[in-house]
């Protein structure tokens, strides 16, 4: 009897979240639910459709530019990650992260070690960013600044 009444309360609580329209409240765009889906393509022309119309969160440039990324458009992708930038409520820490890692995928380290180093500036804990900073390095054969970076990284995630 007591899993009816659990089973009744949790499908009313349901109903009236969803017919109520407060789940949208809490849910993500349907671009992001397809990016996390990897439907990259599909999430795109939704994800782009936000950002043109200034409803994007911030969290919003973050995922179209790592759908343009995951489908091999890295130059898009910088692009959305410098637009990014500009918004005051992004994670610029992570955005240049990610922009690192685009230009890193177009060969063009320097680009990337600078966006790495921006983001170990913010965090001095990213050890992902000291890794993907060294390979930068690496690439650029700058091989004093990769051991370091290297080493850093080995510190922080051992």
């Amino acid at each position: 009897m007591r899993n009816k009444y659990n089973f009744l309360s949790y499908a009313f609580f349901l109903s009236f979240f969803f017919f109520t329209g407060t789940a949208r409240l809490f849910a993500y765009s349907e671009g992001v639910l397809l990016f996390t889906q990897n439907k990259f393509k599909e999430a795109i022309p939704l994800l782009e459709a936000e950002v043109a119309a200034g409803k994007a969160g911030a969290d919003v440039y973050n995922y179209l530019g790592l759908a343009y990324a995951q489908t091999g458009e890295h130059k898009k992708a910088v692009e959305v990650f410098e637009n990014a930038m500009k918004s005051p409520s992004t994670n610029k820490t992570i955005i240049q992260y990610n922009m690192g890692n685009s230009y890193f995928a177009l060969k063009d380290y320097n680009n990337a070690a600078k966006c790495f180093t921006f983001s170990i500036e913010q965090d001095k804990k990213f050890s992902r960013a000291f890794l993907n900073r060294a390979n930068s390095y690496l690439h650029l054969k700058r091989y004093i600044e990769a051991i370091s970076d290297y080493t850093n990284f080995l510190k922080l995630d051992p």
